[in-house]
């Protein structure tokens, strides 16, 4: 619990929560009767175990005063925007920042928070915006010409995230631009499958069009450097120079 309530005063970070606000977040509609004062016991002992004194008490309720940067998830944000302010001027340098972010992550959002509403509220935010940012990731990377470093890692993902249509559309490209245009057409047939029987939905116009697209062997799959692995051997100075 002393960690749920870090974890809600860190993601409210710089606003005033109030006690009603972090007694819901961390007990729901049925908090204990001593509810009020095990929060005042949290705060103290939070108060004793962190470096600095970051909990302010106001009229309204606690603020967490830590700076930005001392809380991952809005570190991760702040390079999140910047990499996307950058990605048509400079995606190199947009890559690399991203790169930064996704290294931020460490297993599970959340982990060692107890069940409640904080977590439930919380934690599938955070891993939504975490693969969202995986995804731009993969669209920086392939968009540099770079499938052959990444295409393990996508088809790894999308194991996981099979559902996430833009992720398996991205695997298909990839496979694609690597020579292995079977292998793209097989992705896109164990995902549907996947989908109708275990969601009972067909995939969406982005992989039907992906589809199509690599059974007629359209250019513009090859994306803005127009090559593939069949047509130019990537090698170790090539990749240094495309990126």
């Amino acid at each position: 619990m002393l960690r749920s309530t870090l974890a809600a005063l860190a993601l409210g970070r710089g606003t005033v929560l109030t006690s009603a606000q972090l007694v819901d977040q961390l007990w729901g509609l049925t908090p204990p009767v001593t509810a009020g004062a095990t929060l005042r016991n949290y705060i103290r002992r939070l108060r004793q175990a962190l470096p600095a004194p970051l909990i302010e008490t106001g009229s309204g309720g606690y603020t967490f005063t830590a700076h930005s940067d001392q809380v991952d998830v809005e570190r991760f944000q702040q390079l999140l925007q910047c990499s996307r302010s950058l990605r048509d001027e400079s995606p190199v340098e947009a890559t690399a920042l991203l790169g930064s972010a996704l290294g931020l992550w460490h297993g599970t959002p959340l982990t060692g928070v107890g069940d409640g509403p904080l977590l439930a509220m919380e934690r599938a935010r955070l891993e939504d915006l975490y693969v969202t940012a995986v995804e731009e990731h993969f669209d920086l990377m392939l968009g540099l010409g770079r499938h052959e470093v990444v295409v393990d890692e996508i088809m790894a993902c999308t194991r996981v995230h099979y559902h996430r249509e833009r992720l398996v559309r991205q695997l298909m490209i990839a496979l694609y631009r690597c020579g292995r245009a079977a292998d793209a057409l097989a992705a896109y047939r164990s995902t549907r499958e996947r989908m109708v029987e275990e969601l009972g939905i067909e995939p969406g116009v982005m992989l039907r069009e992906a589809e199509q697209s690599i059974l007629r062997s359209d250019p513009a799959l090859l994306g803005p450097l127009g090559v593939t692995t069949r047509s130019r051997r990537l090698t170790p100075c090539s990749l240094r120079a495309t990126g």
